[in-house]
């Protein structure tokens, strides 16, 4: 898998005051402009790091600055790059194995670790997850969270087997009645009619909401502009990777996973960070949903 680092297709600051300024520092904006990609299509001026805390899930990404940026490393825009500064414990669980906890009070939006692994085309990660399983897959799938809570995008349901003939009508055939009349010979004989009667019956007229919905456009998706062939790549934990494949999953999780661009604002390849949803006191495990679907990899 290749993963341009081209600095000319990056984006980069030239603040002086460690981006304490979100107006003035261009990646600050750029998190923040890229939120009208969401639902809504309005900006969040409140997206991002706050004191190199994140409070909540940008789902668009969050763009730290960089190598081609003029700002120092105190810089306040810059928080996964770095390593893992919590004090944090692999330790053995009672039936989920091995976990993580943290050695510290956690306060919400602090910055955890990140999730490293083998990067699978899509392809080549289906090979993978049957030969060998996938419980340390994740997918990079931040282009299809978006454009899947937008109308209008591009869906892979297959309209094969439909007819699309909109001048489509359904024929009722009505039995009629036998019918007899006299011969020649003053004997009952019955008539049989030339063709049965048939009534046409139209479809009924869709509602506004539904014309409405059906009048919406088909967008391409972003990821169909990198080739007609790209699909979602997939990063696999299971040989190598660090203590991120340890966060176990969990319906209630106190961590959530957020997508960030640094030396690549490549879309298809964010890199996963984990910071925490609320407070974590000292001991408690931290975890994550996974948002797994059943049937993902084939046979498995």
């Amino acid at each position: 898998v290749f993963i341009a680092n081209d600095p000319d297709f990056l984006v980069g600051c030239d603040c002086t005051d460690d981006c304490q300024n979100k107006g003035r520092c261009q990646c600050m904006q750029l998190t923040i402009q890229s939120t009208k990609c969401d639902a809504g299509g309005k900006a969040n001026v409140d997206a991002g790091y706050v004191n190199r805390r994140l409070q909540d899930v940008v789902l668009t990404g969050i763009y730290e600055c960089n190598k081609t940026c003029s700002c120092s490393s105190t810089c306040l825009n810059r928080v996964v790059q770095f390593p893992i500064r919590a004090r944090l414990q692999i330790f053995k669980t009672e039936n989920r194995g091995w976990g993580i906890r943290a050695l510290d009070d956690l306060p919400q939006g602090a910055f955890i670790c990140t999730y490293v692994g083998k990067l699978y085309g899509p392809e080549e990660g289906n090979i993978q997850g049957t030969g060998f399983g996938d419980d340390y897959f994740a997918d990079l799938d931040m282009i299809e969270v978006v454009e899947g809570r937008k109308d209008g995008y591009e869906s892979d349901v297959s309209d094969e087997g439909f007819d699309e003939d909109s001048n489509n009508k359904e024929v009722e055939i009505i039995e009629d009645d036998p019918v007899f009349s006299l011969n020649d010979n003053n004997e009952l004989e019955e008539v049989i009619p030339e063709k049965s009667k048939a009534i046409e019956t139209k479809p009924p007229k869709p509602t506004k909401a539904e014309k409405d919905k059906s009048d919406l456009p088909k967008h391409k998706s972003v990821r169909k502009y990198f080739g007609p062939n790209e699909d979602i790549y997939i990063m696999d934990a299971m040989t190598q990777g660090n203590l991120g494949r340890y966060l176990n999953h969990s319906c209630n999780p106190n961590v959530f996973v957020q997508n960030v661009f640094i030396n690549s604002h490549d879309l298809r390849f964010p890199s996963i960070a984990f910071f925490t949803l609320k407070f974590v006191p000292a001991g408690q495990e931290l975890c994550w949903n996974y948002n797994y679907e059943v049937g993902t990899v084939e046979n498995k």
